[in-house]
Parts: structure tokens; sequence; C-alpha cells
């Protein structure tokens, strides 16, 4: 069967899998040819890719891929807070939480999660600063701007090691979910208040 419609995946990060599901494209619909490329300008290669209709897929925004012609869908980054506004809005069950993003007096609504607290950087990602605090001593820190602020979140036992979820989904649909529990060679934590 010839080609008659060329796909692009932008790969924003190395690894296998891009190539992967690119071989499972092909192997699926042999009309299609895929391109897993990187998100560079690159205008020999864009034009070439282009002679057929050319649908563009990335999960991150694009900043300098450019291709010719063929519709662009691209994801969108979205900080925590924006993440948790969503989930609340469309009635998904979320841990109460707040964002800290200005100096101010927050030492109530701190409290009012419990003595202890999860603070998170609002635009950090994989877990990266993510740590336990006392409500008590929740306070803004001026470095707390170059992370978007700071999500302030209800402190959720999970067991003896803590173990968090990640639900990726790809236009609404739900890819996959993970769970990841803490490494066991740390001491556990043996309950809700025994930090």
């Amino acid at each position: 069967m010839s080609i008659k419609k060329h796909l692009v995946i932008v790969a924003y990060r190395s690894g296998l899998e891009f190539d992967q599901l690119a071989a499972m494209i092909e192997e699926h619909a042999p009309a299609v040819r895929v391109f897993v490329v990187r998100d560079r300008r690159s205008y020999l290669r864009s034009w070439r890719i282009a002679r057929r209709p050319t649908p563009v897929f990335s999960v991150t925004p694009l900043r300098r891929l450019r291709v010719p012609r063929g519709t662009v869908c691209q994801g969108k980054r979205l900080s925590k807070a924006d993440e948790l506004a969503a989930l609340d809005a469309a009635g998904v069950s979320v841990p109460p939480w707040f964002l800290l993003d200005s100096d101010r007096e927050v030492g109530d609504d701190a409290k009012a999660l419990g003595e202890y607290v999860v603070l998170k950087p609002n635009v950090a990602c994989r877990g990266e600063l993510v740590r336990i605090a006392r409500s008590k001593r929740v306070r803004w820190k001026p470095k707390y701007d170059e992370q978007g602020g700071l999500i302030v979140q209800e402190f959720v036992y999970t067991g003896r090691w803590p173990s968090s979820h990640r639900v990726t989904t790809l236009f609404g649909e739900v890819l996959f979910c993970l769970r990841v529990e803490a490494n066991h060679e740390r001491p556990p934590l043996e309950g809700r208040w025994k930090l």
C-alpha cells in the first residue's frame, strides 16, 4: 500500500517510546508514514514531510518546529493550581488546598487543613521539591515566586510508605494510571500524626 499521509510526533524527551509508538501506528495504518522529530526548526525536513497531508502531534506546546501545512494538536502546560481547579470544577474529589502566591497571612488557612500539610511548587513537575510541613510553619518566601507560588494541600496519609498516583490522559481519555510508592528502605510513617 502506498503512503497517503504523514504524521509528525514531536518527542519532547529522549526515549524509545516515541519510536515504538510510530512503529505501532505504521503497522496498524500502512498508508501513514510517521516521523518522530524534536521541537527544532528544520525547513528542509519540514517541506519534505509536508508533501502529503500532515497532522502534527505534540504532548507539550511547540516552540520552534513549524510544518508548512497540516493540523497541529499540541498539549498545554498547566500549573498545579490550574489542574486542581479543573478537577474541582469537574467534581473530582481532591484534598483541600490553596495557592500561596503572595506575602500574606495564611496561618488560619493552613491550620484548617490539619496539623501537617503538603507543600508543592505550583509549576514544578515529577514530584520535585514536594515536602510535608507543620501547618503552623507555613510562610511566604520570595523563592516561591520562581515556582509560580506554592500549593498548600491537606496531608493525606497513604500508609507506612507514602504513595501517589499519576493519571495520563489524551483528549479527555485516560491512557494509563501509575501508582508510585516510596522506597521501603526509608523509615516508615507509622501514622498520620507520627511524622
